[in-house]
């Protein structure tokens, strides 16, 4: 078979193949075992800081869950910091540009953006000290309960900002996998061997 031919029937393949098949956190699967990830660190207690097969530009850091049995269960991207953004403005940006693209592929989802009755941090030049002192939130959610259109392998994906302190802000996006419970009772058994 010509390669001119292969690349043509590989195509093909990769536009009529449905967007779920495709879809997994930065390229890593559920139950992919420890041994076949390219670990950085090991951070303890099932959790492996890695380098993906699929990295996006906004995250610097990587992390896995998985255990012995269950394999990978929960991905996690940790994004940039973006500092002297009291306002939350680079963020934001970067964040609704993420946003829009898990919606381009996984359909509707669900928005939390509030700040607590109350917070003391309620200036709109203190829009990260919020995030960073838990008096606000922002983030998207998708999972079946808002009709997002997951994949079987994804239970939730979660798209949050969080803050290192009151300018310096970042991106986390998570995506939760259908044998985390599993996996959750599994390390959290290793964890208490030691009690």
């Amino acid at each position: 078979m010509s390669n001119y031919l292969q690349t043509a029937i590989g195509v093909i393949f990769l536009v009529l193949m449905p967007s779920y098949a495709l879809a997994q956190g930065f390229g890593i699967e559920q139950g992919t075992s420890v041994e076949e990830l390219d670990v950085v660190e090991d951070l303890g207690t099932g959790r492996y800081a890695v380098n993906v097969p699929s990295p996006y530009s906004e995250f610097e850091a990587y992390v896995v869950w998985a255990s012995d049995t269950q394999g990978v269960c929960l991905v996690r991207g940790a994004g940039k910091n973006h500092d002297n953004d009291r306002y939350g403005r680079s963020v934001r940006t970067a964040f609704d540009r993420l946003e829009r693209a898990l919606e381009e592929r996984y359909g509707e989802f669900g928005k939390g953006d509030f700040l607590n009755t109350g917070a003391l941090w309620d200036e709109e030049d203190e829009w990260v000290m919020a995030i960073h002192q838990s008096e606000r939130v922002y983030q998207s959610v998708w999972d079946v309960q808002y009709g997002s259109d997951l994949p079987d392998s994804v239970v939730e994906i979660i798209l949050t900002i969080d803050a290192v302190s009151g300018s310096s802000a970042w991106i986390e996006l998570q995506y939760r996998l259908a044998n985390f419970d599993e996996c959750q009772q599994e390390l959290e058994a290793l964890d208490s061997q030691g009690l």
